[in-house]
């Protein structure tokens, strides 16, 4: 849709060390500048419900989009 923000939630691996900007400099080679995410928040894990889904709704109020 028209006027929608396009977020990210990273779940690095152990060990391993990002910042956003390295991620978005990185995203700048690979994709058109509207798809690289405005909001990148960095997480343990992703919110999952008690069946194992993805709470959609829940990661969106994270990542402030609600």
């Amino acid at each position: 849709k028209l006027g929608e923000e396009v977020a990210a939630a990273i779940v690095l691996k152990t060990k391993h060390q990002l910042t956003e900007q390295e991620l978005k400099e990185f995203l700048r080679n690979k994709l058109a500048p509207f798809k690289i995410p405005q909001t990148i928040i960095f997480l343990d894990e992703i919110p999952k419900g008690k069946t194992g889904k993805l709470q959609r709704l829940g990661l969106a109020k994270t990542l402030g989009l609600e």
